[in-house]
């Protein structure tokens, strides 16, 4: 019986392993390349200034977990600024990475905390390989078909969001470099 309880605690304890999960590759966050405290402006075509704080910023660190199965790592980075003052709009985008998968993630809120979302994504594509890193697009234009307050947004790589659609204010957000 003790022969038994040995084998069994031999091959449970073979069986598990560390899987390691990378960081959130640094070549990805140049789609929201922003720092806690760095203002974001906006300008419409009535030459009114919209201001968003960077409120917080973040990157997915390497890590490990102990565990005998087959799971999929994940990692993301993202912001959120607080809402302006003028206007009562608030962003917060993510990117969210699986093993084969990218997606871009942007919410767009208004004074009642109401949010639209845009949604990018790219299924069979491995993040941490440079090559497919580097088929990525540029700018992304995503176009949200149903919205409250937004509803066409455009992300450009190494500047951030670039512009979006306020249809409340019926004007087109610019950023000013």
């Amino acid at each position: 019986m003790k022969k038994i309880i040995g084998i069994i605690l031999i091959a449970c304890l073979a069986g598990c392993k560390d899987t390691h999960c990378p960081a959130f590759p640094s070549s990805l966050l140049d789609y929201f390349p922003y720092s806690k405290g760095e203002e974001l402006r906006f300008e419409n075509e009535d030459g009114d200034t919209l201001l968003l704080v960077v409120t917080n910023s973040w990157a997915s660190d390497a890590y490990s977990f102990e565990w005998n199965c087959k799971c999929s790592c994940g990692a993301n980075a993202g912001f959120e600024t607080g809402y302006s003052t003028n206007y009562a709009i608030k962003l917060k985008g993510e990117i969210n990475l699986g093993e084969n998968s990218f997606e871009i993630v942007n919410y767009l809120f208004d004074m009642y905390e109401y949010n639209d979302v845009f949604t990018y994504s790219i299924e069979e594509l491995n993040p941490y390989n440079d090559e497919q890193i580097l088929s990525l697009p540029d700018l992304i234009y995503i176009e949200n078909e149903e919205y409250i307050s937004f509803n066409k947004l455009k992300i450009k790589r190494s500047k951030g969001i670039v512009e979006f659609w306020d249809y409340k204010n019926e004007c087109l957000w610019k950023k000013i470099e």
